[in-house]
């Protein structure tokens, strides 16, 4: 059948992976719709490419879950085979997070309804094998409650016993860098509890803000996932329940054998933290205490009237290894041998990258010691932490100093919570730190040309190309 026949394809929707997303339009049942085809480049004309979609298509026919995207038809025409699938009309988690972290009570809800899905898809012995933020999209029913979906099985492989990592070609790894599992990259057998440590380090994510292990190479990064060394969820989340977050903590060990047994039992656990009969052991590893945020209790992460946080420290990155082109500035391959091992049963590369990272901060501990305390941004932020030398810089230093998106668009779109076009105090000081937020105070009546406690598009844009 020409997919014309029946669809219309009205545009894209985006591109990842071997499969770019039309929205579509189904003249038979008169339904918008979501149309999966292969990318036509000769990198994935391959068969492998064909059997990748066709697996995506036979996981999803498998499920039946309400937190899970619906398959509506499959079928295979002049340009290739094709997917159509439910279209939603929402925001990925990615998005939401980086507007600002989860609030407790909306956090409930996203933990619920992700292990509800992922039962659902293990109990039909289908393991997803690439959970990321991206992959959860996030709707509201008319009622207004949000309601998650898992996206993207396309990684995932039906198997009742315990499975080995994909290898693709050139022996890289299919995965998500931030969110896998530290025996994704050792290339160990994969089970459910693989998917329990992407969640948890998706949960890590949005309640943190940032990811549970970062670094400046993807050498840092697996190191990170490998020793366990995260900082502590409770350092960032203080309001949080300390039992969720130790919850949390403990999906996402390094150990496989710490975790929950299944994702069944990590619902249990999280209903019995909820319920004050279950209360998690202490996580394994945690490294030393961070900045905690705030978050408002009033704050909704749902729907279009999240409040923005400051940009700064929110940064978004999917991690997904082997995407398209497109989404290479936040992407990376890599690629895995056998590993080496040393003592404790760490890679011996592991030992070596910690090492290193540890000499390379003590020369800049000792270039920074004698050369004094100059520099850019420490100086500038503490002479304008001052209240009598509080006067509005130039517009670019401004932006750093409180940490504002580059547009005055982007920021009303961000924190203009009532939707009025002007921003409050409230509105325009939102940030995740304390002292970020007494900061962004302090400006307020600076850009408040008119002392009418309202900024307009107008003063923002005089504050953005001030010139001091």
């Amino acid at each position: 059948m020409e997919i014309q026949e029946r669809y219309e394809i009205r545009r894209k929707l985006g591109q990842g992976g071997v499969g770019t997303v039309y929205e579509g339009y189904d003249r038979q049942l008169k339904r918008k719709v979501a149309i999966k085809r292969l990318v036509a480049d000769d990198s994935n004309n391959s068969q492998g490419a064909v059997e990748e979609l066709l697996r995506e298509c036979h996981s999803l026919s498998a499920l039946n879950s309400p937190n899970i995207v619906s398959l509506y038809d499959f079928g295979e025409d002049g340009d290739g085979p094709f997917v159509v699938m439910e279209l939603l009309e929402g925001e990925t988690l990615e998005d939401l997070i980086v507007r600002a972290p989860f609030t407790e009570q909306d956090f409930l809800i996203l933990a619920e309804q992700s292990l509800e899905g992922i039962v659902a898809a293990h109990a039909a012995h289908l393991q997803h094998r690439d959970l990321k933020p991206a992959n959860f999209m996030m709707t509201w029913l008319p009622s207004g409650r949000m309601q998650l979906k898992l996206l993207d099985f396309g990684l995932a492989k039906f198997s009742i016993e315990p499975s080995k990592q994909t290898i693709a070609q050139g022996n890289s790894l299919f995965g998500s860098i931030h969110f896998m599992a530290p025996e994704q990259f050792e290339q160990l057998e994969l089970d459910a509890r693989t998917d329990l440590y992407a969640l948890g380090a998706v949960f890590y994510y949005a309640l943190a803000g940032q990811y549970p292990f970062d670094g400046d190479s993807v050498a840092l990064i697996m190191a990170g996932h490998l020793t366990g060394n995260y900082k502590d969820l409770r350092e960032f989340r203080p309001d949080m329940h300390s039992g969720l977050c130790k919850w949390v903590m403990n999906l996402m060990s390094c150990r496989v054998n710490d975790r929950p047994d299944s994702a069944q039992a990590a619902l249990e656990q999280f209903m019995g933290v909820l319920n004050g009969t279950y209360d998690p052991p202490e996580p394994s590893t945690v490294s030393s205490p961070t900045q905690p945020i705030t978050v408002k209790a009033d704050t909704a992460t749902s729907g279009v009237h999240i409040p923005s946080a400051a940009p700064g420290g929110l940064t978004p990155d999917t991690g997904r290894i082997e995407q398209s082109v497109q989404e290479q500035h936040n992407n990376t391959s890599v690629s895995m041998g056998e590993p080496d091992r040393g003592k404790d049963g760490i890679p011996k590369w592991v030992w070596f990258a910690i090492s290193g990272v540890v000499a390379v901060i003590l020369l800049v501990v000792v270039i920074s010691s004698s050369s004094g305390d100059g520099g850019e941004d420490s100086s500038t932020a503490g002479s304008y932490d001052s209240q009598e030398e509080l006067k509005l810089p130039s517009g670019k230093k401004l932006l750093k100093i409180l940490r504002l998106p580059d547009s005055v668009t982007a920021l009303i779109q961000r924190r203009d919570k009532n939707k009025d076009g002007q921003l409050t105090i409230d509105e325009f000081a939102y940030a995740p730190t304390k002292e970020l937020l007494k900061r962004l105070k302090k400006y307020f009546p600076l850009i408040d040309l008119d002392d009418d406690g309202l900024l307009s598009p107008n003063e923002l844009t005089r504050a953005y190309f001030s010139k001091g």
